[in-house]
């Protein structure tokens, strides 16, 4: 499950990069963003089943795992991605295109010893 799904997020940056020259002739411009762990919906009902099925994670230890995969000690609300989405789509970045926008609380920075599946 982790590989696929890390393979498309990284098929979609390829993607990104690629598509931006052709698509900027055309006056389309094109971005990713890349959210790190954010409380949806989708997240609750995916939680458990990344655990290791003989560990029986609760959802609520998911939670409190992903809470401190981030310096901000919380996952992100999907609220908090708005602000970059409608800078994205507005006319206020009209020079930003074929970028990788990682909003992930500094979970890409933050070594985190902590394990949950280990």
């Amino acid at each position: 499950m982790h590989t696929a799904y890390g393979m498309s997020k990284a098929a979609l940056d390829a993607f990104t990069v690629n598509e931006c020259s052709r698509l900027a002739k055309m006056g389309i411009r094109i971005n990713n963003l890349n959210p790190g762990p954010v409380r949806t919906f989708i997240a609750e009902r995916n939680l458990p089943e990344m655990s290791d099925e003989k560990k029986q994670v609760s959802l609520d230890k998911s939670w409190e795992y992903w809470n401190n995969c981030t310096p901000l000690g919380r996952v992100a609300e999907p609220s908090e991605m708005t602000p970059a989405l409608l800078l994205l789509a507005g006319d206020e970045a009209g020079f930003v295109t074929g970028s990788k926008w990682v909003i992930d609380g500094g979970a890409t920075c933050f070594a985190n010893e902590m394990s949950l599946y280990n």
